[in-house]
């Protein structure tokens, strides 16, 4: 071997060794071992994926290093055992190189909340939250609900798609709501798929004709257009959001009081299988009259929850729509993708569902009624 050939082989070596040392480690799988240990754990002490509210996961870099995080929250009705659940899952972080290395408890509206984090090499890569409610009956002192009431709500937010400010903060309170998503948006198709990964309902908020004079969404559906133009138009939309479960109407003032305008429609959300709800932005709406010509179940709003953005005024509204639930088994309750709304949403549902209440998608809540 010539002296330039061990010149070139030794630089090689030197350089492998070097892209070894430096390249960082691949800790994902680790990771992923210790959710599967853990999903055993509380399985056997009764907490399975039946009661998990939430389930996010996620890959990121610290350093040269890359990383899962894995992030769930499991609500139970059954004694938790925290101190000795503690002891065997700190064991448990131990033998897959994990460090329980926080906890915390906190106890609000009648719910107590257990956070216990993992961290590996000064990253959190595993967070569990468990709930576990205190006291049954009425959600809170302050609200006027007598006795332990029951009923179905169903919570629709309207007008996604300009950002994705709310989306994570709206995932993370474990119950179902109904993200209504307008459609051509910058954020309109993360949304989508960001909620069909976490199973929470999507459905074609769709732009309509109003009365009034108003900044439009580009492509509204106008009553003057024709059947071909209407049927191509929202085919489009549906192309542009799969997976959508239904429809419902932003503004509309005007086309929704128009009968062969939504004859057209509703004809083409049955043919493709979707529902429509109705928001009742006019008194003189005619879907259900439609819908009931055509033999087509279809849902209407019961109550706004946030025409003010005061949060004492949602409050209000989010338990008037519970009183209506109370009174004849079921009410629908539309707001929109603001932050006062989803923080109001974050505080109240969790107590109402203690209370008694069950929140469910709009379709399941169309399935029972029929």
């Amino acid at each position: 071997m010539t002296k330039w050939a061990k010149t070139v082989l030794i630089l090689s070596v030197l350089l492998a060794v070097a892209f070894l040392a430096f390249r960082g480690r691949d800790y994902t799988p680790m990771v992923g071992s210790f959710d599967e240990a853990v999903t055993v754990l509380l399985g056997d002490k009764g907490i399975g994926e039946d009661v998990l509210q939430y389930h996010k996961s996620s890959v990121f870099r610290k350093g040269r290093h890359l990383f899962a995080s894995e992030e769930k929250c499991y609500r139970t009705e059954s004694d938790i055992g925290y101190e000795r659940l503690l002891t065997e899952l700190r064991e448990l972080g131990r033998n897959h190189g994990l460090a329980l290395q926080r906890t915390y408890r906190k106890r609000s509206s009648g719910v107590s909340e257990f956070y216990i984090d993992f961290y590996y090499n000064g990253a959190c890569v595993y967070m569990l939250k468990l709930l576990k409610s205190t006291r049954p009956g009425r959600p809170d002192a302050k609200v006027a609900l007598e006795g332990k009431a029951k009923g179905l709500i169903g919570i629709v937010l309207d007008d996604f798609g300009y950002n994705f400010n709310n989306v994570e903060t709206l995932f993370s309170i474990g119950e179902p709501v109904t993200l209504s998503i307008l459609p051509n948006l910058p954020y309109s198709g993360r949304i989508a798929r960001a909620a069909a990964r976490r199973n929470f309902e999507v459905i074609l908020h769709l732009p309509l004709e109003p009365k009034e004079e108003a900044s439009l969404e580009d492509g509204t559906l106008t009553t003057d257009m024709s059947e071909e133009e209407i049927r191509t138009s929202v085919s489009g939309y549906i192309e542009g959001l799969p997976g959508i479960k239904g429809v419902s109407n932003h503004m509309g003032s005007r086309a929704t009081e128009d009968c062969d305008f939504m004859k057209v429609l509703l004809s083409e959300f049955e043919t493709r299988g979707l529902y429509f709800l109705d928001n009742l932005v006019t008194r003189k709406s005619v879907c259900s009259k439609v819908a009931e010509e055509m033999g087509i179940d279809i849902a209407t709003r019961s109550v706004f929850l946030d025409n003010e953005l005061d949060e004492g005024y949602i409050e209000r509204q989010i338990m008037k729509a519970a009183k209506q639930a109370q009174d004849r088994g079921w009410a629908i309750g539309v707001g929109h993708d603001r932050p006062s709304t989803v923080k109001v949403l974050a505080r109240l549902m969790p107590e109402l569902s203690v209370a008694g209440y069950k929140f469910v998608f709009v379709s399941e809540l169309l399935s029972r009624k029929k």
